[in-house]
């Protein structure tokens, strides 16, 4: 298993890590937690205005607790909401593509807003500089570790991004797998 390609990745290219399981990039939920940060903020605006130019009384103090409360748990989701994509971006600057193999190392359910589904916990294996490596979502993850993201890669060859600076895991979108392997079948390069 060797290094297959330097094409250059972006976040929006990776589906999950290890460590953090499925990656949000929707851009539709960036912009709606943006509306709902800016809106929750709105109550904490006029709370501030009202402190400034008017005498305070209970009802006004009321509004400003209100609106600090609401904007500052607002903030923690849009922030957290955020965390893996920026760590993503973090890792790619150093990552090369590497054949993987893909194993399933324990099943378990992941509970979802519409029901539990079957998720799985993987291992990754694989060999960067000469070296051979062996991840696993049980070790990143020691809370649940078992994710439906990692169904689609489990027993199976994949195309990984590997950063050794961080020695973190990224599984590739299977839509930019197959354009790589396209790419890469192009070239002539098994």
């Amino acid at each position: 298993m060797q290094v297959y390609s330097n094409t250059p990745l972006g976040v929006e290219d990776i589906e999950a890590t290890l460590r953090h399981g499925k990656i949000n990039i929707s851009k539709a939920y960036t912009a709606l937690y943006a509306f709902v940060w800016l809106l929750t903020g709105l109550p904490l605006l006029f709370g501030v205005l009202d402190f400034i130019f008017h005498s305070v009384n209970e009802g006004h103090l009321d509004l400003l607790l209100l609106g600090a409360v609401l904007f500052a748990a607002t903030s923690f989701f849009f922030f957290n909401f955020n965390r893996g994509k920026r760590k993503v971006k973090k890792w790619l600057i150093d990552a090369v593509i590497l054949r993987a193999k893909a194993q399933n190392v324990r099943e378990g359910k992941e509970f979802m807003r519409y029901g539990s589904v079957r998720a799985t916990a993987i291992e990754v294996s694989f060999s960067y500089a000469g070296t051979d490596y062996v991840k696993s979502s049980l070790e990143e993850r020691k809370i649940a570790p078992c994710r439906s993201v990692f169904n689609q890669y489990a027993d199976k060859e994949i195309l990984i991004a590997y950063s050794p600076i961080y020695d973190q895991v990224m599984l590739i979108s299977p839509e930019r797998t197959r354009l790589i392997w396209s790419e890469l079948s192009e070239k002539g390069t098994p």
